[in-house]
């Protein structure tokens, strides 16, 4: 991602998020969007939707996933890289909120990071 101002992230949390919503988003000095590529457990997927409605907008465009600490790295890892390809992104971010079960030194995590992206 080459922008430079602020750059917002959504997920499927946000459901549909139009052109025109991006837009406005635009006008306040938004320059970018990463979006979530996880569905929610009633399989929506709003994630492809949400990247078309941004690169509308001319907003510059990247791609997160949410890390589930009790869940193979790998496998959400790869499931990323696939929404990816999808999407033709460049741009995966790896996101550790759900830090209940995480109680890993930061070599443990990057240990597991790098695991999961080889």
């Amino acid at each position: 991602m080459n922008a430079s101002g602020l750059i917002i992230d959504i997920s499927a949390w946000q459901g549909i998020v139009t052109a025109d919503r991006f837009r406005c988003m635009e006008e306040a000095g938004v320059v970018g969007v990463i979006c979530g590529t996880l569905a929610l457990s009633d399989g929506q997927w709003p994630f492809p939707q949400q990247i078309l409605a941004a690169r509308e907008a001319g907003l510059e465009v990247g791609a997160y996933v949410y890390l589930y600490h009790n869940r193979p790295w790998r496998e959400q890892v790869q499931a990323g890289i696939m929404a990816c390809d999808v999407a033709a992104i460049n741009y995966l971010a790896l996101d550790f909120e759900d830090n209940s079960g995480f109680g890993l030194p930061p070599f443990a995590v990057r240990e597991q990071v790098q695991e999961a992206v080889e």
